[in-house]
């Protein structure tokens, strides 16, 4: 339902528009993050917002020169958020402004964004997302803008190749330990064939025998080797390959500390 609401709202902001105009203000620093870490989060969050071509993006450094420092100054000083908000979109002829935090939470970064309807001075749209190191949470800001604007999130990169090559590294590393085994039995079976023959010659076979399958078993091992190898290498490039940070509407997690041990935050 709030998706739902969200689209009526850029729906009838696009009828009297090309595009409805979105401010995105600065991210707020928490738990002792660098600034300049938040300022970089909020570049990415402004660039993921004007890449969908939704909105009409203007970023807080465009503010800066918009509204001129003393303008600024009267809006961040106003005490009641709903209004300045309604202030902050009516001196840009903005309705929708995005703004958060970008947290830092024992080793782990959250993210959190919402988007307000200035003419409504309210909240239309939340998204939270949490990772354990910096490059991770940079890859969930498009999805996380998606998900607190109520636009379309980016299409995942494709699984079909890093699984195939996985699944294909399996069966060729399986193949190969099943011929290894294999010709490890068969040897074990001739070496104790020729131990009888000591004692027992009729049960030998003729000598060529013996030397086609020393050469027959010498191929199936060098052949196991290959394919446990190139196996092994095969599943290590679908796991390298499979995008795992991919898929960031789905639920995210990370241990952090808490005043009585640790728990597990972020969204489920």
């Amino acid at each position: 339902m709030r998706t739902v609401s969200i689209c009526l709202m850029l729906c009838a902001s696009l009828a009297s528009a090309e595009a409805p105009k979105l401010v995105v203000l600065d991210l707020s620093p928490g738990g002792g993050l660098d600034p300049t870490v938040a300022a970089a989060l909020t570049d990415a969050v402004a660039a993921a917002a004007a890449r969908g071509g939704q909105f009409s993006v203007t970023s807080s450094k465009e503010i800066q020169t918009l509204l001129g420092v003393e303008r600024q100054k009267q809006l961040s000083g106003c005490s009641d958020g709903g209004a300045c908000l309604a202030e902050i979109g009516s001196a840009l002829g903005a309705r929708f402004i995005l703004s958060g935090s970008a947290t830092l939470i024992g080793q782990s970064y959250q993210l959190s964004l919402q988007m307000q309807d200035s003419d409504k001075a309210q909240t239309i749209g939340r998204a939270t997302r949490l990772a354990g190191d910096l490059d991770g949470l940079r890859a969930l800001v498009p999805y996380a803008v998606a998900e607190a604007t109520g636009t379309p999130a980016p299409q995942e990169p494709s699984r079909v190749l890093p699984l195939s090559l996985t699944a294909g590294g399996v069966v060729s590393a399986t193949v190969g330990v099943f011929l290894l085994v294999q010709t490890a039995s068969q040897v074990s079976v001739y070496q104790r064939e020729l131990e009888l023959g000591l004692t027992s010659p009729q049960v030998l076979k003729s000598l060529d025998f013996y030397q086609d399958e020393q050469r027959r078993l010498t191929t199936q091992r060098v052949v196991s080797f290959v394919l446990l190898g190139a196996g092994a290498a095969l599943a290590a490039t679908g796991l390298f390959l499979y995008p795992w940070r991919a898929g960031g509407l789905s639920g995210t997690a990370a241990l952090v500390p808490t005043g009585q041990g640790a728990a597990f935050a972020g969204t489920f």
